[in-house]
């Protein structure tokens, strides 16, 4: 009885030793030389087009983020500072206004975080973050003691983005639970104040249930757990297509900068990183260049760079650029005006099939049933259901 308890212990001590050694923790080496061409159909079951009608009485003149719960579709205004509600067919229900400086008031809008039935706005100027429900009453307001770019609120606290901007003893990330105040990263003093609009700023891995943070002037991503803490920090290596700190010290934000980046094709950033079921999502953009999809696995040990998703699903190629993932879908979305064109450019002087313009899950009933509209200032919502 002892031997054989002895030996179950000792195969599950060799599994979790074996676990944590197939784990990469060193910078993941990324060959973007080394790519290919794959079918869409590889990675998806289908795609699904919806249109987001922006009505002309609502004024929308800077998008900024998008975002969805489970029966909505939100975007913000850079701009204006609001926050547009739709429901899940495109259908425009209601707005969240900036309204002033006062109390249960906001003025400007830095990020904002969705639940089921509510949504969080962040008003760094004047430290706060208001709680509304999707009416446009407020029902909570927090008062925060910084100025951040992006957070991530939960039952256990609040995570803040900072850049490269000093707020809290040097940190770019903080967290604040019970009262207490943890730096989890310190900012790269060298670039202390170049700081890129991270759009998305935290994103929930519902599949692991963890909260994942790119950070716009490295090529790293921080992961923490449910309850706030640092869990990983994932370092990836673009070789000669890395853009050098000391030179982005040098260039900052100037044009000088971009010249260099397309002379050299460069990344400067990584645009979205997306967690999925097994694998992590990065889409890159090497200056001058087609943007390019990578797939890796969450241990970090596979990589899979592909320069070209061939849409062998409905035939409508167009640039693959997911901003996020959202209930098993990566979601793309496209100036309406953009998709009209590139449907044409996709399918004109083609013999499409009457069966396929019936369809209502087709592309191109999409497209006929609301042609005109395609060509105002509304937007595309494509979600592309992942295989996994």
């Amino acid at each position: 009885m002892i031997r054989v308890i002895l030996t179950v212990f000792l195969l599950y001590l060799f599994s979790n030793c074996q676990n944590k050694e197939t784990i990469n923790e060193g910078p993941v080496f990324i060959d973007l030389d080394e790519s290919k061409k794959v079918n869409l159909s590889d990675y998806f079951q289908h795609i699904e087009y919806s249109l987001l009608e922006v009505p002309d009485s609502i004024p929308l003149a800077k998008v900024w983020k998008f975002g969805m719960s489970t029966d909505k579709i939100f975007v913000s205004d850079r701009e204006l500072n609001n926050v547009l509600i739709f429901d899940a067919f495109g259908q425009f229900k209601n707005i969240i206004k900036t309204t002033g400086q006062g109390p249960n008031e906001f003025q400007s809008m830095e990020d904002y975080q969705i639940f089921d039935d509510h949504i969080y706005v962040l008003d760094g100027s004047l430290r706060k973050i208001l709680k509304f429900d999707f009416e446009g009453k407020v029902k909570d307001q927090i008062r925060i003691e910084f100025h951040p770019y992006n957070f991530f609120i939960n039952e256990s606290g609040i995570l803040y983005y900072f850049g490269n901007r000093p707020s809290f003893e040097y940190q770019s990330v903080v967290s604040v639970k019970n009262g207490s105040i943890d730096g989890l990263k310190e900012i790269q003093k060298d670039l202390e104040g170049l700081n890129y609009s991270s759009v998305y700023g935290f994103q929930y891995d519902n599949y692991d249930r963890n909260v994942l943070l790119k950070l716009d002037t490295s090529y790293e991503v921080l992961i923490f757990d449910e309850q706030l803490n640092k869990e990983r920090e994932l370092k990836f290596d673009f070789g000669r297509y890395n853009f050098p700190d000391e030179k982005r010290k040098e260039f900052f934000m100037g044009y000088e900068r971009y010249a260099y980046l397309m002379e050299n094709q460069m990344i400067e950033m990584i645009f979205s990183f997306i967690p999925l079921k097994s694998h992590y999502l990065m889409i890159v953009n090497q200056t001058g260049k087609p943007a390019k999809t990578i797939l890796i696995d969450k241990k970090l040990n596979d990589v899979e760079v592909i320069d070209k998703m061939i849409n062998d699903i409905d035939g409508f190629q167009g640039n693959f650029s997911p901003v996020f993932q959202k209930n098993g879908n990566l979601i793309q979305v496209k100036g309406s005006r953009n998709f009209y064109n590139e449907y044409l450019e996709n399918f004109s002087g083609k013999s499409i099939d009457t069966a396929l313009i019936r369809d209502p899950k087709s592309i191109h009933h999409f497209f006929n049933k609301h042609k005109e509209k395609l060509k105002g200032d509304h937007y595309v919502i494509i979600k592309n259901r992942i295989k996994e």
